[in-house]
């Protein structure tokens, strides 16, 4: 008995091709606007360099996980369990994914949220570290797949708190522009939560649902920066 993907793995791929694109122009437009950023300005710099970063590790995050669909759907696959090569690309992606959203939480504790010493910072810059170390220990690289998946949503929640608090503190343009990029963000962690092996694996879940709510989402996260 082999494994089966109730998916089209090819057909994804498609799909999120055109998007890793449109995030890498996105991400290269914040890379610029933190280049033309007044230089006396130092947080607005930080923050568009860290959106831009998010973008380009979620390209990194898509690629990894697309190579390890592309790994269970090879002919032999065992269905009795994933392999070693399985799991390591799935740890890339989280590596990324946590260095992504790591990056902008270190801009928001070191400018904005000042009284929480870089705690957040700290502890995901640990799991990081751990992540890339179980990377080469097979023993223990499947276990950490499935722990990555708290720290993860934490992060998510994290971010969402992070910005409904300036939301809740800014007025003006500044308030509408928080809704935007809340909104946005929401709409990408949903489109990464439709990307769920639980989802994919009932095949209610369709292969483009993913990819094109995450493209709204980070273009209205992107006009909440007025990038776009």
């Amino acid at each position: 008995m082999l494994f089966d993907l109730p998916y089209d793995v090819n057909l994804k791929t498609i799909l999120w091709i055109p998007v890793m694109i449109y995030l890498a122009i996105i991400g290269t437009i914040f890379m610029i606007k933190s280049k033309k950023a007044a230089q006396e300005i130092a947080s607005q710099k930080a923050t568009y360099r860290a959106m831009a970063v998010v973008f380009y590790c979620y390209i990194a995050v898509r690629f990894f996980f697309i190579l390890s669909d592309y790994e269970r759907d090879r002919p032999g696959y065992p269905a009795q369990g994933d392999t070693m090569l399985y799991f390591q690309f799935v740890t890339l992606s989280y590596i990324f994914a946590i260095s992504a959203f790591l990056n902008l939480i270190y801009v928001f504790e070191k400018y904005i949220i000042k009284k929480t010493k870089f705690i957040m910072t700290i502890t995901f810059m640990i799991l990081l570290v751990a992540n890339v170390i179980m990377l080469f220990l097979p023993n223990y690289v499947a276990t950490m797949r499935y722990i990555n998946y708290i720290p993860l949503y934490i992060e998510i929640i994290i971010l969402f708190l992070l910005y409904i608090y300036l939301v809740r503190k800014t007025s003006g343009q500044l308030k509408k522009n928080s809704y935007f990029c809340l909104i946005g963000l929401m709409l990408m962690a949903g489109g990464a939560v439709l990307e769920s092996e639980f989802l994919s694996a009932t095949g209610i879940v369709l292969p483009y649902y993913s990819p094109i709510l995450f493209a709204i989402g980070s273009t209205v996260f992107a006009l909440g920066q007025k990038t776009l």
